[in-house]
């Protein structure tokens, strides 16, 4: 990360669509919750909550749900702010 070869997205898309994680079979909340804790460092409010859940239950894939956490104006400050690349 800090070489900036790979970045903080690439990362944790990485942890999110591994083997590991995916035996986990999370539910959709589950899995929006440690999205806002990975991505944000923070819970989810209940706004942001509602509107992923709601592209989850449209047919949304869980690849497109962490491009918008990772593409996101808070990720990118906070990644920023790290030194590291969004």
């Amino acid at each position: 990360l800090t070489s900036g070869s790979t970045s903080g997205g690439d990362i944790a898309r990485a942890f999110f669509l591994s083997s590991e994680y995916q035996r986990q079979n999370t539910s959709d909340v589950t899995f929006v919750e440690t999205c806002y804790q990975a991505f944000f460092g923070r819970t989810a409010d209940d706004q942001g909550m509602l509107g992923w859940l709601g592209k989850l239950a449209e047919g949304q894939a869980r690849s497109e749900v962490l491009s918008g956490f990772a593409n996101s104006d808070e990720f990118v400050a906070l990644a920023r702010s790290y030194g590291i690349r969004p």
